[in-house]
């Protein structure tokens, strides 16, 4: 163990595809406290030698990991075959084998010379959007899922990349004049539109008329989850107690799985995996931090 700032032990929860079970990184946190005594500083030990890619399933059973490192940005592929995310500034896919991820499985899927990170799938699961964010082009890239050739599709400053069902735009995260906010394009990068500011990390609902997204207030305060329609009206908030980026929609887009998180929050129950209905706005946890 050693002592770290603090942070969340769990992030970027997945649903499978038959929505029974989340995949997420996870490293175990063995406390919370206060370092020196008396100091007003809080900070966590985790055991760092079980850090890695887990599952559990969505009752908060069974609960196992089945790689040996955590993964940047993952995403599942549509037949819930493989996770696609970021290493070294590229986009890779592993394979599962069984109930775990497979590494000799594991390929590259581009070669940007300069970095490719946040990969999203197509629905029909056979292109590839991601984000450049440094170097002399910048911007939103397509690909074939494939790997191979890629062409930019989207501006410097934007990032963040989702498909929309249907295949034919794309939500990102880009800069407008002096605010951050979420937009939408189609695949060639035109027919832009804004449609909300103070707003990252967009995910399309599985029957494209919702948009999932953090707020991210310009005046501060913690980010917290929400949904809108498709063209950016009706913006509902769904959590206070905080949210981080990294959730995501149960296949029957009933039910978003997401990581509560506030930077302030020192408790045990913060950084852990939830679930809310959308139609109840109940929630649940699924996974937990056991205070030693």
């Amino acid at each position: 163990m050693r002592p770290t700032t603090f942070r969340p032990a769990y992030s970027n929860p997945l649903w499978s595809s038959d929505g029974t079970t989340l995949f997420f990184n996870h490293i175990p946190l063995d406390s919370v406290y206060e370092y020196p005594p008396g100091s007003g500083q809080i900070l966590q030990a985790f055991n760092h030698d079980l850090e890695g890619f887990w599952s559990v399933d969505t009752s908060g059973q069974i609960m196992r990991r089945i790689y040996g490192q955590g993964l940047d940005s993952p995403v599942l592929s549509r037949d819930g075959t493989s996770v696609l995310y970021s290493a070294g500034g590229q986009i890779w896919r592993t394979a599962f084998a069984g109930d775990s991820l497979d590494p000799g499985s594991t390929t590259k899927m581009t070669n940007s010379t300069d970095g490719a990170f946040n990969p999203s799938l197509s629905w029909n699961g056979d292109r590839l959007l991601y984000d450049v964010g440094l170097g002399t082009n910048p911007g939103v890239y397509i690909c074939s899922a494939a790997g191979g050739p890629a062409r930019r599709v989207g501006d410097p400053g934007w990032y963040y990349p989702d498909w929309m069902p249907g295949d034919t735009a794309f939500a990102f995260v880009g800069y407008w004049p002096q605010v951050t906010g979420i937009g939408a394009a189609d695949t060639n990068g035109i027919s832009r539109t804004l449609l909300r500011t103070e707003a990252i990390y967009p995910r399309a609902s599985p029957d494209g008329l919702r948009i999932a997204f953090l707020s991210h207030p310009s005046l501060g305060g913690g980010n917290q989850l929400w949904v809108m329609n498709r063209d950016g009206s009706q913006a509902q908030q769904l959590t206070t107690e905080g949210s981080m980026a990294g959730f995501s929609w149960s296949p029957d887009g009933r039910q978003i799985a997401y990581v509560r998180f506030d930077a302030v929050d020192h408790s045990y129950v913060n950084g852990t995996i939830w679930i809310i209905d959308l139609a109840t706005l109940q929630k649940r946890q699924v996974t937990f931090n056991t205070p030693p």
